[in-house]
């Protein structure tokens, strides 16, 4: 979504009206948007449109961020958003440290201005200066001057704190040699917090957990003291010798370099208009452990490939297991254990002798207190159990090496299509047909016609990581096949095109009929089209296209985001341009063999 934040255009500017007027936005947001790359990238584009004030749409009340229920299309919470919150955090400094009308290019070379970063790839925002060391997930940064550092917050690991829980923490210089701690508790999501919000519905979870830190300052060295401040805390973990590691739960404490003399700190001493020990956070969540898993869509024959899970609970469970085999084999399940990965995760390899064609499904078991359950039907037992009746696993297919790649399927992408939105837009509506075959799907779009502007219509889909493990396979000597159909019409035309991670899209226009037919495109034929962004930049007057410049001369097949399926006036001479226009676009499919 970086692109659709890229820049802010305001049409009306040079209005002689508007010339002396402050520039105030009253409500942003990256609606729907989990990640936590937005919102710094938001405040640059605000800055060089000459904006002096800006404020975020919502801030989700502590008591029921647990289920998204205040505004669901809008997430952002401390405790329950803990990156989000870093990344709008790093925003409010943006906003006041980038001059007005400053420009810093165009997306990606946006995506750095000053001490500010932004990433998608990483899903990092980022602030790096002398005296502030701040990110949204782990960094691989370094401060410029560590000795000078005064202010340090994020989630994750950084070169100068690594930490493997999930919640937020603040590091900040209190006097020499003394700091302040501040740690929030893990946050995990274990449902979509975007769908319908319901207070039964429990989709991110608050986990007190005690996890080891280390943290690396010239200003406390690795020996120091660790006192709890916040009420109800008696946690004074023992600092390794040397090492300026020790183990942390949920508060705030003060650092204190040996040997260093300083006044006494209280939890009632006032610093910076806020008790020192003031914090606060939600009790840990009650609910049993879960397994967070998304398989993915196709792997390749005898090649190993790798399962990562999360396995949300309250605390430390004995040990995880893998259970897999081929499905229509015989013999029983393979076990594999599984190793700790994260803050929450485990993972295991498939050995590439268990990895042929065909099928395969998985489920994993996970042990705690004398009992096993196995996901993802949380069933009772394991595999291995006689008595084990659970039927629930993930399926993944195994394919051969140079196997054609599936980009888009009208039944599987249903849930992986960007619309725009249908105010002040081009008249179209959109459905889900039947495709060439009745098992099959097809997805469907109608323009009424193009009066009204931008007098383009445009659908975009996005590849989900489980879907993108084959692409570095792929040849740039390959070919797209396409299965599309004209719709109203008996014949039509529509564009297919390639969306890159860095913005580019690369594409070609196909020639319908109102039967269906494969389209055989080398993609050597895709030459760059502009990116529809969608949904729709609000207001509706900002920019609808993007046109990337790129060095290269076809489209990185291994940073594909998804696909644009398009329509617009400019493709039809004027005697055919009037009246509906549609397509039906069935598959998509790489071939990446030359």
């Amino acid at each position: 979504m970086l692109p659709n934040v890229d820049r802010y255009t305001i049409p009306y500017e040079d209005f002689a009206e508007c010339r002396d007027k402050a520039r105030m936005v009253y409500e942003f947001d990256a609606a729907d948007v989990a990640g936590s790359y937005m919102y710094p990238a938001m405040a640059r584009s605000f800055r060089t449109a000459g904006f002096q004030f800006a404020t975020q749409f919502a801030y989700d009340p502590l008591a029921i961020a647990y289920a998204n229920t205040e505004y669901q299309t809008h997430f952002l919470n401390l405790v329950y958003t803990p990156s989000k919150a870093i990344s709008f955090m790093i925003a409010g400094a943006a906003f006041r440290q980038t001059p007005r009308g400053a420009s810093y290019g165009r997306y990606p070379e946006s995506e750095r201005f000053g001490p500010f970063r932004v990433s998608y790839a990483e899903d990092l925002s980022e602030m790096v200066t002398d005296t502030a060391f701040l990110y949204s997930n782990s960094s691989g940064s370094v401060p410029p001057s560590p000795t000078e550092l005064r202010h340090v917050a994020g989630v994750g690991t950084s070169s100068v704190l690594a930490y493997e829980g999930t919640g937020a923490y603040f590091l900040d210089r209190l006097d020499d040699g003394v700091w302040r701690l501040e740690v929030y508790p893990d946050a995990a999501w274990v449902e979509d917090p975007f769908t319908r919000p319901s207070l039964a519905r429990e989709a991110a979870r608050v986990l007190w957990r005690t996890r080891p830190m280390r943290i690396t300052l010239p200003d406390l060295g690795a020996d120091f003291s660790v006192e709890p401040m916040n009420a109800g805390n008696d946690h004074r973990p023992a600092v390794g010798a040397g090492a300026g590691t020790f183990d942390v739960r949920p508060g705030v404490y003060v650092l204190t370099r040996a040997g260093t003399a300083h006044p006494a700190w209280t939890p009632e001493t006032v610093v910076g208009g806020r008790r020192l020990g003031a914090f606060v956070a939600p009790p840990s969540s009650e609910a049993p452990t879960a397994v967070v898993h998304t398989p993915p869509a196709e792997v390749r024959a005898g090649q190993p490939f790798r399962v990562r899970a999360d396995v949300v609970s309250r605390t430390a469970v004995d040990s995880v297991a893998l259970f897999v085999r081929r499905v229509g084999g015989w013999g029983r399940m393979l076990r594999l254990t599984m190793e700790p990965a994260g803050a929450f995760a485990y993972q295991v390899q498939v050995p590439a002798e268990r990895v042929r064609e065909g099928l395969v499904e998985y489920a994993v078991s996970v042990y705690e207190g004398g009992e096993a359950r196995t996901f993802p039907g949380s069933e009772l037992g394991d595999p291995y159990r006689w008595d084990f009746t659970g039927r629930g696993f993930w399926q993944v297919r195994v394919v051969a090496a140079g196997a054609p790649i599936l980009l888009f399927d009208g039944r599987r992408d249903l849930e992986h299509v960007l619309y725009p939105h249908p105010w002040e837009y081009v008249r179209f509506h959109t459905d889900i047909v039947t495709g060439s075959e009745p098992e099959r799907l097809a997805l469907s779009a109608v323009v009424q016609d193009f009066t009204p502007p931008p007098h383009h219509f445009a659908l975009r889909t996005f590849l989900p990581e489980g879907q993108r493990t084959r692409l570095s396979e792929a040849s740039s000597g390959g070919a797209l096949r396409i299965g599309a159909r004209a719709v109203g019409r008996a014949s039509d035309r529509m564009e297919v095109a390639l969306v890159g991670r860095d913005g580019t899209a690369w594409g070609t226009v196909v020639e319908l009929t109102d039967t269906w037919r494969e389209f055989v495109i080398p993609l050597s034929e895709l030459r760059p089209t502009p990116l529809a962004l969608l949904p729709r930049p609000y207001p509706q007057f900002l920019p609808y296209l993007l046109e990337t410049t790129t060095t290269h001369e076809g489209p990185l097949l291994a940073e594909l985001d998804g696909l644009q399926f398009s329509v617009g006036a400019n493709l039809f001479q004027d005697a055919d341009l009037e009246g509906a226009h549609g397509f039906a676009i069935e598959r998509v499919v790489l071939d990446p063999q030359p």
